[in-house]
């Protein structure tokens, strides 16, 4: 065993790892040097070597550091891409010849046609902004790349090095591990004939992808800020409007110590951000539609809930979405269970912007009125309609749709939604908190126990530093189980044993 110094070793990822199964404990078999219990993968064991005195055997209190899940991202187009003003109009597939990026002329397709400026479909499906000028009108036929080319053309430019694969409908670019791939490939392609479906239930105009649906996939963190650094820090992933791809990234820290547990945090972004790729590229909804938030946002909620448990997969369109029903039933439980009237609906119809709680919220509102046997054939008239809204355009006011199809009495259809939302909970939820990956930490001395369960490994990473600074001298452990109940069982069995 190698004695590391805690400072740098607080840095690193993994500290250390065990893999156990979710009937493994920590058991106590009389050697200092070994956390117990039967193995199934190597166990990796490093040292905290730090200056101080002994401390009393104790059992610190638990620190659940968990954050709340990522925000799926709302990018804007940078200061460099200008959208066209003024009386907007359709381009109805008029075409132009324009310079394209070999400096070369090319023929794009006017998307949208501004007073002063176009926004132009390119043969590889994304969308430039031109000035009138700089184009002119042409007969010439539009060509879209096929998917030999595009692969071709992302492989010889910014994704060289990369490894690809081309199916029916996408294009994977991706420097990620093969696990990480082959959970996306399976998340998008399981739920592409799905959601098209269920689309085509709904009554909407639904077609086949005129282009190919480009997936680039990160190995890290680093290669995804470089590729656009306006991306918030926070986001996860993204489909963006003007190249038409979806990017994401492989949490490097988290595979090192665990693949499955790194796909866990990645898998609802996933399918999330792909909804928006397909119902944008199906006919669906228009790039740069503005759709009311509640239904742009609460739509792909519904449409892409997630199971992390024993299995990772997507669940199917409208089956319980656990993350976003644990947030509202947080809230309730906030403002009390006697308050029947909890659920805000006023205030997410007509919101510009969500919160955490306004996507719960949002996603509740759609889940409540598609479901429910007496609202979801006036949920898919709603969808029909605001499919209709073209690039650029604008709802006629807040809260039109909503009103328009669910009528004005607000207090009326936050109880049916409240109603459905509780039948969902008594068949199909599952506590994601509960039941999400945590991890028992262990810092032992000759003298003293110190120990922690939390499902967040930066927080561990700084309780260790903590325990640095405090001047704790000890071996350091940390193992991963499937849920919150056993670890701090597995916690409490070992620090008893110890005592």
């Amino acid at each position: 065993m190698r004695v590391r110094n805690c400072s740098s070793l607080c840095n690193e990822m993994p500290l250390a790892h065990l893999s156990a199964e979710s009937n493994n404990h920590l058991r106590h078999s009389g050697s200092s040097d070994r956390i117990f219990g039967r193995l199934l993968t190597a166990l990796l064991m490093a040292a905290i070597l730090v200056t101080g005195s002994m401390v009393h055997a104790q059992d610190d209190d638990e620190g659940d550091g968990g954050d709340e899940p990522a925000l799926p991202v709302h990018l804007k187009p940078n200061s460099e891409f200008v959208l066209p003003k003024g009386d907007i109009k359709r381009g109805d597939g008029r075409r132009v010849l324009l310079e394209g990026p070999d400096k070369k002329l090319v023929v794009g397709r006017i998307y949208v046609e501004g007073d002063k400026r176009y926004l132009v479909t390119m043969p590889d499906g994304s969308l430039v902004s031109v000035d009138k000028g700089e184009v002119s009108l042409t007969d010439r036929p539009f060509k879209v790349k096929t998917a030999e080319e595009m692969e071709k053309m992302l492989l010889e430019g910014r994704f060289e090095g990369f490894k690809s694969k081309r199916t029916k409908r996408f294009i994977y670019i991706y420097e990620c591990s093969d696990t990480y791939f082959k959970a996306a490939n399976m998340i998008l392609e399981t739920m592409y004939p799905k959601l098209v479906n269920f689309c085509k239930k709904q009554g909407l105009d639904v077609r086949d992808p005129e282009f190919p649906l480009v997936v680039i996939m990160f190995g890290d963190r680093e290669g995804f800020d470089d590729f656009d650094p306006n991306t918030p820090p926070t986001a996860a992933a993204y489909y963006n409007n003007i190249s038409n791809y979806v990017v994401m990234y492989e949490n490097q820290e988290l595979t090192e110590y665990s693949p499955t547990i790194a796909l866990k945090e990645s898998i609802s972004t996933m399918a999330h951000e792909g909804v928006h790729q397909i119902l944008r590229n199906t006919g669906v909804q228009y790039r740069f539609s503005r759709w009311p938030m509640w239904i742009g946002e609460g739509l792909p909620e519904y449409c892409a809930p997630t199971e992390s448990g024993k299995r990772i997969r997507w669940k199917g369109v409208g089956q319980m979405n656990s993350l976003r029903m644990y947030s509202l039933l947080r809230y309730r439980e906030h403002l009390g269970k006697k308050k029947r009237d909890w659920f805000d609906l006023e205030g997410v119809v007509e919101a510009q912007g969500l919160t955490g709680l306004g996507y719960a919220h949002a996603w509740g509102i759609v889940y409540g009125m598609a479901k429910s046997r007496k609202t979801k054939d006036k949920f898919s008239a709603l969808l029909q309609d605001v499919s209709k809204l073209g690039p650029l355009e604008d709802p006629p006011e807040k809260g039109y749709y909503f009103r328009k199809h669910f009528g004005t009495n607000n207090k009326k259809n936050a109880e049916h939604i409240v109603a459905e939302l509780n039948k969902g909970i008594k068949k199909k939820y599952v506590d994601p908190v509960e039941n999400q990956t945590y991890f028992v930490a262990v810092i032992e001395t000759p003298s003293s126990v110190h120990s922690r369960v939390s499902p967040s490994i930066a927080y561990l990473k700084k309780w260790a530093q903590g325990a640095n600074e405090a001047g704790v001298i000890g071996k350091f452990w940390i193992q991963d189980f499937p849920n919150r109940t056993q670890a701090r069982k597995a916690r409490a069995k070992f620090v008893r044993s110890k005592l």
